[in-house]
């Protein structure tokens, strides 16, 4: 059996045999930020959703980050604001006996990811930022499944899916929305009765949480080719693409691009964007790992509006409230469209009435 890491560490992808696992997938363009790097938000229209959000009643709901840890400074900062807690499994050795992570032993992957999805909250105003509360509208979760540099395995992933449901749903009682996956597995040997059964194992967690009421959100890739990662192949998740300022397919330098194919279900803005403040120094990165906590933001305040909501409600709610881009309807390139907040509030409130 042979396995493979892919990844991007300033766009060079990694392969090693006989690990199954993952990498972040992005591609990292670091550089000094301004507002410009913020249009994101009003580009899925956050702005405009929070007017409609005004004076709203809004149940709690949570979003879990599968992911590389977070900082620890920015997990005080925002606790009870925007998070709501950390999990880590101390078993899987030395760099896991916290929930944290930083610039200074790794790549932070975990942080950006979480700061980018944390933003949209922010920006829905949804959420009371100046009252401590782990009941707020909207909130996240750090699960740290990876290591310092991303890598990890599938063993992992498919133990903190079913982690997740077990704690969070079955024990803590919490309307769980979504689960955010911004990284990739590539299996290599396909028909291996090993690497077979970790798919099935892998698709089986993904539907048990799908039964629970979790949509399972993931990143298309940005290797500018057809779609061929996990979790992104299976029909039950909800796979996101990439976008530019101007509503381009995202490419980042000369080989890389937001993946594409008959997976792909909707984009988001991936390109040169805001993805953490470390002590005051902006950091701007671009990838489909950014891409998709936006979309988990959105599911978020949808479980909010109403908790009953099914991931195959959610899903259709999104493709139908899209911005279509390139050709007309659905395209390999785009999916159903752009990721637009303010039609999936408008959309709720027809469904729901007043709220």
């Amino acid at each position: 059996m042979k396995g493979q890491l892919l990844g991007v560490m300033n766009k060079r992808h990694i392969a090693i045999s006989f690990i199954i696992g993952f990498f972040a997938v992005f591609y990292g363009y670091k550089a000094s930020a301004s507002q410009d790097n913020l249009y994101y938000k009003s580009k899925i229209k956050t702005p405009q959703a929070a007017k409609l959000l005004k004076k709203t009643n809004i149940q709690s709901s949570y979003i879990v980050i599968l992911d590389s840890g977070i900082d620890y400074k920015y997990e005080k900062q925002n606790k009870g604001k925007y998070i709501y807690g950390t999990r880590c499994v101390t078993a899987w050795g030395e760099y896991h006996k916290d929930p944290w992570t930083s610039y200074g032993v790794g790549i932070n992957h975990g942080s950006e990811v979480q700061f980018v999805c944390d933003e949209i909250i922010s920006d829905l105003r949804v959420n009371n930022e100046k009252q401590y509360s782990l009941n707020q509208p909207i909130m996240t979760i750090q699960y740290k499944i990876s290591e310092p540099d991303g890598t990890s395995n599938v063993e992992r992933l498919i133990y903190a899916i079913n982690d997740v449901i077990d704690q969070y749903v079955i024990k803590e009682k919490l309307n769980i929305a979504a689960i955010n996956f911004s990284s990739i597995i590539s299996f290599k040997g396909e028909g291996n009765e090993k690497i077979e059964k970790l798919k099935k194992e892998l698709e089986e967690a993904i539907e048990r949480a799908s039964s629970y009421g979790i949509t399972f959100v993931t990143a298309a890739g940005n290797d500018n080719m057809e779609i061929y990662n996990y979790s992104a192949n299976f029909d039950n998740v909800i796979a996101v693409g990439s976008t530019d300022a101007n509503n381009n397919r995202a490419l980042w330098g000369e080989s890389g691009g937001s993946c594409f194919g008959k997976q792909l279900d909707i984009v988001a803005p991936g390109d040169k964007l805001l993805v953490f403040n470390k002590d005051k120094k902006p950091v701007v990165d671009s990838g489909t790992s950014y891409s998709a906590p936006m979309v988990s933001a959105a599911i978020g305040l949808m479980k909010g509006i109403n908790p009953e909501l099914k991931p195959s409600d959610i899903e259709e709610i999104l493709k139908n409230t899209s911005a279509d881009l390139g050709k007309k309807g659905r395209d390999d390139y785009f999916g159903y469209g752009l990721l637009n907040i303010e039609k999936v509030v408008e959309t709720l409130i027809k469904r729901e009435g007043s709220f």
